[in-house]
């Protein structure tokens, strides 16, 4: 165990040691790659003809106007050559004599006195070449300082121009990055050509061993050198090691609680039994307890199972009789009045209507007898749509003679809805709904739809009329119409019948618009005549 221990903080050591590496490495590679970027930027605006004139005419303005206009010019142009981008902190042209121009930032001392600096000679001794400005730190007016690299370069002789030199400051994020991470990777510090710090952050534990790496910056006389404690690197260390340790603990424990649990075993049929007991107590029928190698407990599941067995059948039973009894109180509902009195009581009408010529006697009375033939008729059966529609027809005839043919009606069934099975009169209380409550005020100018169609495997009945409108279902709605008569049985029982026959989703859904309109949509299974 102990040499595993070992092996394992050493291979954690050496993690830590390449991790050190690879940082430095990246951190190395990101400031060369900002280095570079600066540089070519720089040295191709200082080969620009274009730019090189218009700061030609700058420096020769003789007004404030004419400097501003060609300000404005060049300004444009770094505009896209730095892409609007925010790396770059301030641009200065120094021009002979005293005149100079600053792009974005001011400068933290006058552009004149930068004449006296080191930079600037070396630029004037060597024209276009490119020299990197050893300070590293820029301070806005009244701001933070920010790092950042400089690069200046002076045009090359050849351009002929009064621009002596071309000063770049540009923002540097991986300077920003080690010194807003450096606090867990010890002290970074950006040493020159002669060994001066040009940067340094980061704190540094000087007790124990000391650990340096360094990175030559290409392309400079620059190196990034990081350095570290022994103590910095192995705390991580440690510090995963005890991880590791807590770990095995937490396995451990785990082990010795699954030996514990091989003792249980014989709780485990009891907890299992009083499981399976309260989901018979929420209603799960289908549990059965099984069997067990105790002999008390395998007959306690057999006399369960038993009992479960006996209660679903007494459920099913119970739901059966259910079934039948809304059966009945539907077929109850279609026999409110004795069905032979009222068949010959309208024949009786109808030859008597025949005798004095009253057309309009007979042709109601004969759609009247239609009606009551189909509801008597084998009670309890399904129509087909289209039977359902025919009779609808003739009850609409009647409901014409009542109201003074004040409204037409127009109906359109698909072929592929017309054998599907409906239950009797389930439309004609929506239809005489429209009629009475939303067509009554319209002496003429009443219309009425009713469509009939399959619509995602469900039969669709739509109800359509132009009068008063109703927004929704009504909250209230009494169990039966206030007229008389055996067809208003009103919204509430067709809401009943289906809930009774098919439960959810169907049902009706109603919308429309005051004084506009009112649909009602019935939705019913989608099942054959004989279906039950």
């Amino acid at each position: 165990m102990t040499l595993v221990f070992e092996r394992y903080y050493s291979a954690l050591f050496d993690a830590r040691l390449r991790e050190s590496e690879n940082l430095i490495r990246s951190y190395g590679e990101s400031i060369e790659e900002e280095i570079k970027t600066m540089s070519l930027k720089t040295s191709a605006l200082a080969f620009n003809r274009e730019f090189i004139d218009l700061a030609e005419k700058y420096s020769q303005a003789e007004n404030q106007k004419d400097a501003f206009l060609q300000g404005k010019s060049m300004e444009n142009i770094l505009n896209i050559y730095f892409d609007y981008s925010d790396d770059i902190i301030t641009l200065c042209l120094l021009f002979r004599g005293d005149r100079s121009y600053i792009y974005k930032n001011p400068l933290p001392e006058p552009p004149n006195l930068m004449r006296n600096d080191d930079w600037f000679r070396q630029i004037s001794n060597e024209k276009g070449k490119i020299f990197l400005i050893n300070d590293l730190t820029y301070k806005k007016a009244h701001g933070t300082p920010n790092l950042r690299f400089g690069a200046a370069i002076r045009p090359d002789a050849g351009l002929r121009t009064s621009l002596e030199a071309i000063l770049v400051l540009y923002q540097s994020r991986t300077l920003n990055s080690i010194a807003a991470n450096s606090p867990e990777s010890g002290r970074f510090t950006v040493l020159d050509g002669m060994g001066a710090k040009l940067f340094a952050e980061g704190s540094l534990n000087s007790r124990g061993k000391i650990i340096k790496r360094s990175y030559p910056i290409g392309n400079t006389s620059w190196s990034l050198e990081n350095t570290m404690s022994l103590s910095e690197i192995r705390q991580p260390v440690l510090d995963s090691f005890f991880i590791f340790l807590i770990f095995m603990l937490i396995i451990t424990a785990l082990f010795f609680l699954f030996v514990m649990s091989q003792f249980r075993l014989i709780i485990g049929p009891i907890n299992y039994s009083i499981g399976t007991m309260a989901r018979l107590e929420k209603g799960d029928f289908s549990v059965r307890l099984k069997a067990s190698p105790i002999p008390e407990l395998n007959h306690m599941a057999d006399s369960f199972n038993s009992m479960v067995r006996e209660i679903e059948n007494l459920t099913e039973e119970i739901r059966k009789t259910e079934g039948e009894k809304r059966k009945v109180e539907v077929r109850a509902l279609q026999y409110q009045i004795n069905p032979h009195f009222l068949s010959n009581t309208l024949n009786s009408i109808k030859i008597m209507a025949r005798m004095i010529q009253a057309d309009t006697i007979r042709e109601t009375t004969t759609s009247l007898m239609r009606i009551l033939s189909d509801t008597f008729r084998h009670p309890g059966r399904l129509n087909t749509v289209e039977q359902e529609l025919a009779i609808l027809r003739d009850y609409i005839q009647i409901m014409k003679i009542r109201f003074n043919n004040s409204f037409t009606v127009a109906f359109r069934l698909s072929e592929e809805a017309k054998p599907v099975g409906i239950m009797k009169l389930l439309i004609q209380p929506i239809v005489e709904n429209a009629v009475v409550h939303g067509l009554r005020e319209k002496e003429a100018g009443g219309r009425l739809f009713i469509k009939a169609f399959i619509r995602e495997e469900k039969l669709v009945v739509q109800v359509v009329d132009n009068g008063e409108g109703m927004e929704s279902l009504p909250e209230n709605i009494p169990d039966e119409d206030s007229h008389n008569g055996m067809y208003n049985i009103g919204l509430q029982n067709v809401m009943d019948r289906i809930r009774l026959n098919y439960g959810d989703p169907y049902g009706i859904e109603i919308t429309g618009r005051k004084n506009c309109y009112t649909k009602v949509e019935i939705l019913l299974p989608v099942c054959g005549v004989h279906d039950d």
